[in-house]
C-alpha cells in the first residue's frame, strides 16, 4: 500500500496509463486489478513482460557490440590513414569521372575495406 501512497501524482497518473494500456493488451490484468489492487498489477505486469524485456536488452547489446566491432575495425582499416584514403579517394573520383557508373568505384572501395589488417580484430 505504501508503494501507490508514497508516489507523485505525476508517477501515479504514468503508471495508471500503463496499467491501462496494459489491460488491453492483456484482459487477466483487470480481474487482477479488481481482486489484488494497483500495487499487484504493477508487479504481474513486472513479471509477465519480463521476457519481452530480456529479449529487448539483449537485442540493444547485440547492436552495441556490432557498433564497436564496427568502428573498431574502421579505426584500425587501412582507409583510415589519410596517405591511403587519400589516394583511394582520388582512384575512386577518376573512376566516376571516367566511367560515368557510381557502383564503379565502389568495387574499388569495398575490397581495401576487406582486405586491411582487420586480422587482429576478433569478432564475436
Amino acid at each position: 500500500m505504501d508503494f501507490w501512497r508514497n508516489r507523485s501524482l505525476l508517477s501515479k497518473l504514468c503508471l495508471g496509463m500503463i496499467v491501462l494500456v496494459a489491460a488491453c493488451l492483456a484482459p487477466e490484468l483487470m480481474l487482477l486489478l479488481d481482486l489484488g489492487g494497483i500495487e499487484f498489477v504493477i508487479s504481474c505486469l513486472a513479471i509477465y513482460y519480463k521476457p519481452v524485456i530480456e529479449w529487448v536488452r539483449d537485442k540493444i547489446q547485440t547492436v552495441n557490440n556490432i557498433v564497436i566491432i564496427t568502428l573498431t575495425h574502421l579505426r584500425i582499416c587501412v582507409l583510415s590513414r589519410p596517405a591511403s584514403f587519400s589516394i583511394h579517394v582520388t582512384y575512386c573520383c577518376l573512376l566516376v569521372l571516367l566511367t560515368g557508373a557510381v557502383y564503379m568505384p565502389f568495387g574499388a572501395f569495398i575490397p581495401a575495406l576487406l582486405v586491411s589488417d582487420a586480422a587482429h580484430l576478433t569478432f564475436i
